[in-house]
């Protein structure tokens, strides 16, 4: 990858000065246009949350931004430098959705490996500092492999904070937090945000994404515009954990549920409006299935119209 030239922080956290600038940006894979004129500004301290659809080009567009991906047409520039596939700037944090590690390195071991590989400027007590900031303080020594996908992401924010990224880029951060890890999640946009950083994520939770950023836009139909509320409709949905999942039992859900998606012992529930979650329980419990756990979870329809 292309090692590029420092730029002046404090030039780059200039009241109002443009931090992201995306003109045009188009991408298709082989025949599937994905993204046709994308474009938008982001400027330094700002948080701006992207929502959309499943299949919207929102992952897309943030590995374009990260010069992992390269465009069929238009440009990115992210602190003054123009970002095309191969470029990389270690003051630009990017987080993935499902992020990975050397599972037999320790906290300390892999911020001090991150570090050597942008110069060597962090000592131990850095490295200590920012997983402390995180929460992750006294796991510093455990091998990674051991850790929750929740403890994955907050171990990609102690990456950023030692790095003292200047631009994060996080994919569905609040994908595999539990509702405490959500709160954190707050507190390290806000005071990424605070510090001048210009924080970009997606999400599919829209009442999150909105708690926290000063922009929503949404992406659909290749385009990437301002969040019309009027154009969003909710579901009522919840997360659902259980000690252990059981097909059969399962089914005895289907009377009460109108859609269930599942990933391990984990179901999303899409219900009838106005259930709580003490009905969810019940229902759960009466078909046999241990809940660990129950949070709310809407799921949106972003609707436009057709011309």
């Amino acid at each position: 990858m292309t090692k590029l030239e420092p730029v002046s922080r404090r030039d780059a956290m200039m009241d109002r000065q443009v931090i992201i600038s995306v003109r045009g940006l188009t991408k298709s894979y082989g025949d599937l246009e994905v993204l046709k004129g994308v474009s938008f500004d982001m400027f330094a301290g700002e948080t701006i949350g992207l929502v959309g659809p499943n299949g919207s080009g929102k992952t897309t567009l943030i590995l374009l931004l990260t010069g992992y991906l390269r465009a069929n047409a238009g440009t990115v520039n992210i602190l003054g430098i123009p970002i095309t596939c191969g470029t990389h700037d270690r003051r630009v944090g990017f987080v993935p959705d499902r992020p990975s590690f050397y599972p037999f390195f320790t906290p300390i071991q892999h911020l001090r490996m991150v570090d050597s590989l942008n110069g060597g400027r962090l000592t131990e007590g850095d490295c200590e500092a920012a997983l402390a900031g995180v929460g992750l303080h006294e796991a510093r020594h455990r091998k990674i492999g051991t850790f929750s996908r929740g403890m994955l992401q907050r171990m990609c924010w102690a990456e950023l904070v030692a790095g003292d990224a200047a631009v994060i880029l996080l994919d569905e951060p609040t994908s595999a937090l539990d509702p405490r890890g959500i709160v954190d999640l707050r507190k390290f946009v806000t005071e990424r945000a605070q510090a001048g950083a210009a924080v970009f994520f997606s999400s599919h939770n829209l009442d999150e994404v909105e708690r926290i950023c000063t922009r929503v836009l949404l992406m659909q139909e290749k385009k990437c515009e301002p969040l019309d509320r009027s154009a969003v409709q909710a579901e009522n949905r919840f997360e659902v954990r259980l000690r252990k999942y059981d097909e059969s039992k399962a089914k005895g859900l289907s009377a009460f549920t109108q859609n269930v998606e599942r990933q391990g012992n984990t179901l999303w529930v899409t219900v009838a409006d106005g259930v709580t979650i003490g009905e969810l329980f019940e229902q759960f419990s009466a078909a046999g299935l241990e809940v660990t756990g129950i949070v709310q979870s809407s799921a949106y329809y972003f609707e436009t119209e057709k011309p």
